[in-house]
């Protein structure tokens, strides 16, 4: 986040400037480090609560920082991203064929090779293992897009990351809408997917709903 006012780089989460101790939020205030008044003017040379000198900013003002993306962010192109989609694909098929065979072979061994179990027992066993392969795939992703690596196996290998649409990271929460907010992009015959090629941040359908970005890792 740069500072409004001295145009100071700060980190995304900083309330007030390291450079000029203006608010960043507003840019209409200084911070003082020592009692933490937050009102002082930008030309006031000191604290008016404690005294602290401030010094005056004499460096030229800046526009208020806008939190949309801005033109430096580098959105990840539709063929980019179908590679990915394509290698998670393969990802979550070996996954997803480790997690049948284990439970297979948990069955073999509990019930033996030679029992043959109503058709209702096994409805019930297809019906949990497809229940724990939904599980794993929507683990897969939401836990991987919204941790600190912000990208699948697939993304990662393709040099691309989820973002808000202010380039950070985003929550479990919004990257379960994000993965969630696929199955319209599915019913849709693809077209939530398609999309991304013609829109100018390159969003599908699910980023539009969820406010999510899939930009080059810088």
């Amino acid at each position: 986040m740069y500072c409004p006012i001295c145009g100071k780089l700060n980190s995304s989460d900083a309330e007030f400037c390291i450079n000029c101790l203006a608010d960043l939020k507003t840019g209409r205030f200084k911070h003082c480090p020592s009692c933490g008044f937050n009102q002082n003017k930008l030309d006031a040379p000191s604290c008016a609560n404690c005294g602290r000198e401030l010094g005056v900013i004499v460096q030229e003002q800046h526009p208020i920082w806008d939190p949309e993306p801005h033109e430096e962010m580098k959105y990840a192109g539709f063929w980019r991203r179908f590679a990915a989609i394509f290698i998670d694909g393969i990802v979550i098929l070996i996954l997803g064929s480790i997690l049948m065979t284990t439970f297979g072979v948990a069955y073999v061994v509990i019930l033996g090779e030679d029992y043959v179990p109503p058709e209702e027992i096994n409805a019930a066993l297809g019906c949990t293992i497809m229940f724990y392969v939904f599980i794993l795939f929507w683990l897969y992703f939401t836990v991987l897009e919204s941790s600190f690596l912000q990208a699948t196996l697939g993304k990662m290998a393709l040099g691309i990351i989820v973002t808000d649409l202010e380039g950070k990271r985003i929550g479990f929460g919004r990257a379960t809408g994000r993965y969630f907010g696929k199955t319209l992009s599915f019913l849709l015959f693809f077209i939530g997917f398609l999309i991304a090629a013609a829109g100018t941040k390159k969003q599908a359908l699910h980023d539009i709903l969820a406010g999510t970005l899939v930009i080059t890792k810088q």
